[in-house]
């Protein structure tokens, strides 16, 4: 699904990283431009100290629907997907990310 959103995007090339945290610390210092989570496993500790900082920096963090990831619930796990960006192309991430989901890619 990641190649097929970067394809639909036009994004040149992808870093891979280690763990959720240091995706989202690149994002937050401008090392990177976007970051997209397909798949779930992550839990709201994962997202909710790096949400911070990417908001701090003018960025955004919302669920592929747009909407901001929920904490402080029973249930910690995140939406299966989500997308933190510079906030620049954010809407046309998440348009690109409900599409790929959409065609099940």
């Amino acid at each position: 699904k990641i190649d097929a959103l970067r394809a639909r995007l036009g994004l040149a090339h992808e870093t891979p990283c280690g763990s959720v945290g240091l995706k989202m610390f690149r994002l937050a210092t401008g090392e990177a431009d976007l970051y997209v989570h397909v798949g779930g496993g992550t839990k709201e500790w994962d997202l909710a100290a790096p949400e911070i900082l990417i908001r701090e920096a003018g960025g955004m963090l919302t669920d592929a629907a747009g909407a901001p990831i929920p904490y402080n619930r029973p249930d910690v796990r995140t939406p299966a997907a989500y997308a933190a960006s510079n906030g620049t192309r954010h809407a046309e991430v998440l348009a690109g990310l409900r599409a790929v989901l959409a065609e099940g890619t």
